[in-house]
């Protein structure tokens, strides 16, 4: 009975970080709309949220937008430091220190 436990325990942590995932990506996406960023937020998901085996490089990335690979990259970039300020944000919520917002981000990005 006891090696049942972890089963449930998993299952409610991967479903809990599904769901902090798509509340960042919004939050992400609505920050990149206001900052009149959203192309930046089109090539972070390009790049990054590709579920089709390899990513696009940056230059087949870039030429969608009539960019360089570099600008491409750096665009993307940006918003993918507002990802990483928002995805902390939300761990820091819900943990006690920030050791605890650093070991959860270390367990997410162990699972991904």
């Amino acid at each position: 009975l006891a090696d049942a436990q972890p089963e449930p325990d998993a299952a409610f942590h991967a479903a809990w970080v599904r769901a902090l995932l798509e509340e960042a990506l919004d939050r992400v996406q609505s920050i990149c709309s206001v900052r009149g960023q959203a192309e930046h937020f089109t090539l972070f998901a390009g790049r990054y949220l590709s579920t089709t085996g390899d990513p696009p490089s940056w230059k087949t990335l870039g030429a969608t937008y009539g960019l360089e690979e570099k600008t491409a990259r750096s665009r993307a970039d940006t918003a993918g430091q507002h990802f990483r300020g928002v995805l902390r944000e939300l761990i820091r919520r819900e943990v006690e220190t920030e050791q605890d917002v650093d070991q959860e981000l270390a367990t997410l990005l162990a699972l991904m």
